[in-house]
């Protein structure tokens, strides 16, 4: 009896688990936008001496910076990072977007999350 070989003519699947990372499933953010001034210490902080507290919260998420406020649009690089990788719902549009008009309140968000998930 001859052996019959067997022709595959589709590429293997990944069936129930996407191997694409961009389609990892995403949760929302912990914290939300406007909640910055339920730990007033961090929203004085990022309000009073922005520069500061941005260099802290690059080391917190291991940016080194010699400060805080030298990298153009350090806070939507920084919010990118972060919601990329805690796999936190939202598109890089909204980041920049959401740091250009409420800075102070993105700043704290971000900081928050790090709190809430024990990273900071």
């Amino acid at each position: 009896m001859a052996h019959q070989k067997q022709i595959t003519t589709q590429q293997p699947t990944n069936h129930g688990s996407s191997s694409n990372p961009f389609l990892v499933p995403t949760v929302q953010w912990s914290a939300g936008l406007y909640d910055c001034c339920n730990d007033m210490s961090e929203c004085c902080y990022a309000y009073l001496c922005p520069c500061c507290f941005m260099h802290s919260l690059g080391k917190s998420i291991n940016e080194e910076s010699l400060c805080g406020c030298c990298i153009p649009n350090q806070a939507g690089v920084y919010r990118m990072k972060i919601r990329t990788a805690l796999h936190i719902e939202g598109t890089a549009m909204n980041d920049c977007f959401t740091v250009a008009f409420c800075g102070v309140c993105a700043a704290v968000q971000m900081k928050l999350e790090l709190k809430n998930r024990g990273l900071a």
